[in-house]
């Protein structure tokens, strides 16, 4: 059967429903995010949390509707109108929204209004009112008042479009709103140019979507982000990293160490039970074997070996309790074959134990409904192949024996992750998923 997923982002909270294609409403799931009031008429919410409930929310709706998530033909929603917020090229916040109750850019209203340009017609025939609320004087009022995030803004746009990116990476906006309350003029040549000159922010009209979409036109198809539906929490020893990181996947960030139990089990008690586990920390020391101290080799056993060990364990034990999940471990071909001519003894060893831990795992934890994989990488243009990459007579090996001719990009090995992690890999345990361009088919 076909089903519909509608979502509606409201002031108060996110409610996702599930229909069938007669109408009829299978289920309906809401969830609340906090707004933020202060003195001058401020009203503020984390775009981060609009799309953790769209997320949550939907998964909420169609767990309680009984259905499979591939029989969902065609994603609907709306959202408040009003709600700014700037973007960086990734889709991430640089600020909180200001929502449609924010009315802080009163005098950047009366400074629109005071143009006079031929695109308010539509306000009074250009005797107002212009409101506070709206898309111009609050990117106004973000330029006046908050100049290195207007610059540093690659899109200013709303709510709806927030969501739409985040959904299909298209940047389009809604035309009935933006007809209402952006000044666009689809019977006049569109963005009102000449408005937002006179305002010195003709930049707008480069920060804007670029798409505007007329109401109920196909934006697109999900990404693989989005159909994966992950909310992300990046860990990492840095926390300036893993922040990066996290800011670039609309995520959360923490500081931790694989190598430290205690840590790694304070953090799965500190969270919530997870859906989705992927180890990734590794390290690499290239010597030979003949002259690597015990202490080098016991270091990286720690971190790509046991850390992997004692993750898997500490958040496996509430998927394994729940009875679902899915851990994915970053293993190599390093842990299949001997690579050359880098000698590297101490990661090879540890990635053959990865894929061991991995196989055992699986078998243990099978019948407790919890999957657990592993992604085999062949050279990938990582940080972790930069010193190789720098040396000739390594990096031309390396590309000699990949019969691909070329090093993997990081997204290429990430896409199998996801596809681990989703329901189309639902009867897939106990697997060393390698991707390495045919390097270990020779």
């Amino acid at each position: 059967m076909a089903y519909v997923l509608t979502a509606d982002g409201g002031t108060e909270s996110l409610r996702a429903r599930v229909y069938d294609l007669a109408g009829k409403e299978l289920s309906s799931v809401a969830l609340a995010y906090e707004t933020k009031f202060s003195a001058g008429a401020r009203a503020e919410q984390d775009p981060a949390d609009w799309w953790k409930n769209f997320v949550s929310a939907s998964r909420g709706a169609i767990a309680e509707a009984g259905i499979d998530p591939a029989e969902i033909d065609a994603i609907c929603f709306d959202t408040t109108c009003c709600s700014v917020v700037a973007l960086d090229e990734n889709g991430n916040a640089l600020r909180p929204a200001l929502i449609w109750m924010d009315v802080r850019a009163n005098a950047e209203a009366d400074a629109v209004l005071a143009t006079g340009d031929p695109a308010l017609c539509l306000n009074g025939n250009g005797a107002g009112p212009v409101s506070a609320e709206w898309m111009i004087p609050k990117s106004l009022w973000i330029k006046r008042n908050e100049p290195a995030i207007y610059d540093k803004a690659y899109r200013i746009c709303e709510y709806q479009d927030y969501i739409t990116y985040q959904l299909t990476g298209e940047w389009a906006a809604s035309l009935d709103n933006a007809g209402l309350r952006w000044h666009y003029r689809n019977d006049a040549g569109g963005w009102a140019a000449s408005l937002v000159t006179a305002l010195g922010m003709e930049a707008m009209l480069e920060k804007w979507p670029p798409r505007m979409a007329a109401p109920g036109e196909l934006i697109g198809t999900l990404t693989a982000k989005a159909a994966a539906g992950a909310s992300v929490i990046v860990a990492d020893m840095d926390l300036r990293e893993a922040e990066k990181t996290a800011a670039a996947l609309g995520g959360s960030a923490i500081a931790l160490d694989v190598t430290d139990a205690a840590a790694v089990e304070a953090a799965a008690a500190g969270l919530e039970a997870l859906d989705i586990l992927v180890n990734n920390a590794g390290i690499v020391h290239n010597g030979p074997s003949t002259e690597i101290g015990i202490a080098d080799w016991q270091r990286v056993i720690d971190v790509n070996l046991s850390g992997v060990f004692r993750t898997a364990r500490a958040f496996g034990r509430a998927m394994v309790a729940r009875g679902q999940g899915s851990v994915i471990s970053t293993s190599s071909i390093c842990g299949q074959v001997p690579v050359w001519p880098q000698p590297q003894a101490a990661y090879n060893a540890a990635k053959a134990g990865v894929n061991l831990v991995t196989k055992s795992l699986a078998v243990e934890w099978a019948a407790s409904g919890v999957r657990v994989n592993a992604v085999a990488p062949g050279y990938t243009a990582t940080e972790l192949t930069l010193a190789g990459r720098s040396k000739p007579e390594w990096y031309n090996v390396w590309l000699e024996r990949t019969p691909m001719g070329r090093l993997a990009d990081p997204d290429e090995i990430a896409s199998a992750a996801v596809f681990l992690a989703s329901d189309a890999a639902s009867y897939i345990t106990g697997t060393v998923l390698t991707v390495d361009g045919g390097y270990t088919a020779l």
